[in-house]
């Protein structure tokens, strides 16, 4: 049994390995591709090549010393949590209506970074509900160009905050911009105009009781039942769990609604 145990914590070593070399060998291959796409756009455009190191060898290149693979939950990453405190997990995704704390669309993923997410979760609110948002708010962390850029496009307002919000007293609201002065500015002077008007910061205060709150109803309280782990181990499987706790936490909604209208029935 000694034997047998002692082999099997080297057979699963060794596809650690593996998996962590094959992941650096994916990253060197995109790497390279990125670069040989950006090098032929530069040379449509009669632009000089640029210089710098050249992207790593996808056969000879190895894993960073601190990579690291789990063995109870392998698809599951490192990431840093809201109270700072670095867990093993994945990232839980939701997009909420103002007026009821409804999650109108939801995803996991297993990338801590959260602008990946912003466009497609408005897409799928979009699917969802049948409507556009007319306004999207988001914290810091889904800033990009490229969001706001895509967002607006659709003819949607968007408040997004490319700096963290500072606590205490704040500076006065600065004016309204006339619409073509506005759109001189670049993506991140434009959003840090908009979230510091009186307007903006009105309408970015909702995110206090709108899609924080529920986060917080999702996760529980002292006293109460919530959820801070999943049951089950995977990608595809935490993904559905996450899908029945949005789902679950809508019902509660749906039915607390219900009991303050008098039970009378609710139409779309």
């Amino acid at each position: 049994e000694e034997i047998a145990r002692r082999q099997g914590r080297l057979d699963k070593l060794r596809e650690a390995k593996e998996a962590l070399e094959a992941q650096a060998r994916a990253a060197a291959e995109a790497h390279r591709a990125e670069r040989a796409a950006k090098a032929a756009a530069r040379a449509a455009a009669g632009q000089r090549k640029t210089g710098g190191k050249p992207p790593p060898d996808p056969e000879t290149v190895k894993p960073a010393d601190k990579a690291q693979r789990n063995f109870v939950d392998p698809e599951s990453r490192i990431m840093k949590g809201g109270d700072g405190a670095y867990v093993q997990g994945y990232n839980g995704q939701a997009a909420v209506d103002k007026d009821h704390q409804i999650i109108t669309a939801c995803t996991l993923t297993d990338q801590a970074a959260d602008s990946p997410h912003l466009v497609p979760l408005v897409a799928q609110s979009a699917q969802n509900t049948g409507c556009q948002a007319q306004t999207c708010s988001a914290d810091p962390g889904y800033f990009s160009a490229a969001n706001v850029g895509a967002l607006e496009a659709q003819g949607i307002e968007v408040l997004i905050p490319p700096d963290r919000q500072r606590h205490g007293t704040p500076a006065a609201p600065a004016p309204p911009l006339p619409p073509a002065e506005l759109a001189q500015l670049s993506a991140k002077e434009r959003m840090r105009h908009q979230t510091s008007t009186a307007a903006g910061r009105a309408d970015y205060a909702h995110r206090k009781k709108t899609v924080e709150p529920v986060f917080g109803q999702i996760k529980g309280c002292p006293g109460h039942p919530g959820c801070r782990q999943f049951l089950r181990r995977g990608l595809e499987k935490c993904d559905q769990e996450w899908h029945w706790l949005c789902a679950a936490h809508n019902f509660g909604k749906l039915m607390r609604f219900r009991r303050s209208s008098g039970g009378s029935a609710v139409r779309g």
